[in-house]
């Protein structure tokens, strides 16, 4: 079974701070106290939670929501990927960078079966990795 975790990604409109809690530190309100018991973060703000996928790339680093992964296979080919979650299909998937959400080019099987792509960004920190040119 995968460990629940959270990424809370704060910003001040310019720069981002990325914590990591468990479950249990969600529940108990410690994202809130991280940020609260440090007077010069009071600009910061809480802007998304992405969850964990219980996956890592091929460098370890862990898999969150939101997250581009690079080398992320679809039909036979190799494609710069967002990490997102399919209520419909309840798991996690890629789906095509630069394309609107679409079920129908996503990827329906366990796209983590593979462990040739990476992280190289998020949709929030690095929204320029997955403009069209």
């Amino acid at each position: 079974m995968r460990e629940i975790k959270f990424s809370c990604m704060w910003s001040d409109g310019e720069k981002w701070i990325d914590n990591r809690y468990s479950l249990v530190e969600m529940e108990n309100g410690d994202h809130w106290n991280d940020m609260s018991d440090q007077p010069f973060m009071e600009q910061y703000k809480l802007k998304h939670k992405r969850q964990y996928t219980g996956q890592k790339d091929k460098n370890g680093k862990e898999i969150y929501e939101g997250d581009i992964v690079a080398n992320a296979e679809i039909d036979g080919s190799y494609h710069k990927c967002i990490v997102r979650y399919s209520e419909r299909l309840a798991k996690f998937i890629f789906s095509p960078a630069c394309e609107e959400w679409d079920f129908d080019r996503c990827v329906v099987g366990s796209p983590f079966h593979r462990k040739e792509y990476e992280v190289i960004g998020n949709i929030y920190e690095n929204p320029e990795l997955i403009k069209v040119a």
